[in-house]
């Protein structure tokens, strides 16, 4: 691996020099020697963390991706948790996406959660679990929504086992009001939705 060449990428691209960036990423990519020298490199990059909102293109592709996929597959809890951590990426690249089975930050967390509850990953998992509830409960008091639609009878009753989940990876209880009052609301809804199937 070359590392003055990624250096050089850094520089064109902070200068703005858009067409100097796909040489010099592609001869750097191509100066590694080893999958170990990947695997290396990426936990380093990935742990800096100064890539900005989402990984070159190039980069995720041809180094991250792989290495992250390589971990997931052998239950690694790190690399599991970065593919979370990297959905945005995911997102762009869809015959990657399916290659661990089309699965968001949510799902991907808990796996990373069940291999090892470390507190990055418990405080990963619990702002998802957060910013998730937020978005379903957005247009209350009209209903509680999964997906685009309102939630089923059965998904209301899936929230409310997940809720509990939510409260277990809340350690200190900073979020118990505001879950209390979610469940509520899940619970009103699932109970609008039974009087509307009641015979």
């Amino acid at each position: 691996m070359n590392p003055e060449l990624y250096e050089r990428f850094v520089e064109a691209k902070n200068k703005g020099l858009k067409r100097q960036l796909t040489e010099l990423v592609n001869q750097f990519i191509a100066s590694f020697n080893s999958q170990e020298e990947k695997e290396v490199w990426v936990r380093e990059f990935l742990e800096k963390g100064d890539y900005g909102h989402t990984i070159r293109h190039e980069i995720y592709r041809d180094l991250v991706f792989p290495v992250l996929l390589a971990g997931y597959k052998r239950k690694e809890a790190w690399s599991t948790f970065w593919l979370a951590k990297t959905t945005s990426n995911l997102h762009d690249l869809k015959q990657f996406h399916s290659d661990i089975e089309n699965k968001g930050a949510i799902q991907l967390l808990t796996e990373a959660y069940n291999l090892s509850p470390s507190a990055d990953v418990r405080k990963e998992l619990l702002e998802k679990y957060l910013a998730w509830i937020s978005y379903s409960q957005h247009d209350w008091p009209a209903g509680i929504i999964m997906g685009w639609d309102g939630a089923s009878l059965e998904e209301c009753e899936q929230l409310l086992e997940e809720i509990k989940f939510v409260r277990h990876l809340d350690e200190q209880g900073e979020h118990t009001s505001y879950l209390d009052v979610y469940e509520g609301r899940v619970e009103e809804y699932r109970n609008r939705l039974q009087k509307r199937v009641a015979p």
